[in-house]
C-alpha cells in the first residue's frame, strides 16, 4: 500500500505501522520505512553522509517528517526506543504489584 503522505514515492516500504489513508484522514499517525532505490549522498562540512533508508512520520500535527537514515542510524534510534520502552515497562512490571 502507498500512502498519500508518502513523500519518497520510489522507495520500497519494509514496514508500516499505524493505518491507511482513511486513518490518516480520521486523525491518526502512521510510521513507514523503507529502502531507497538510489542511496542518498550528502556533505556537510567535512562528513559525506551516506543514506540508503527511509524513515517517515506523519501526525496530524507535524504532518510528513522524511527522514533518511542508514543503518547505523537504525541501530542508534533501536538503542534510544529500547531506553523509552525500558522507561515504560519499568513502571507497568512492579513484581508483587497489580497494575490495575
Amino acid at each position: 500500500m502507498r500512502l498519500g503522505v508518502c513523500p519518497n514515492k520510489d522507495c520500497v516500504k519494509l514496514l508500516h505501522m499505524g493505518g491507511d489513508d482513511k486513518w490518516i484522514e480520521e486523525g491518526g499517525s502512521v510510521f513507514c520505512v523503507g529502502k531507497l532505490p538510489e542511496a542518498s549522498r550528502l556533505k556537510f562540512k567535512n562528513v559525506v553522509h551516506v543514506n540508503d533508508y527511509a524513515f517517515c512520520v506523519f501526525t496530524p500535527k507535524k504532518g510528513t517528517v522524511d527522514f533518511l537514515i542508514n543503518a547505523n542510524d537504525a541501530f542508534i534510534i533501536e538503542n534510544l526506543m529500547g531506553a523509552i520502552l525500558k522507561n515504560y515497562r519499568s513502571g507497568l512490571e512492579t513484581p508483587g504489584v497489580d497494575s490495575k
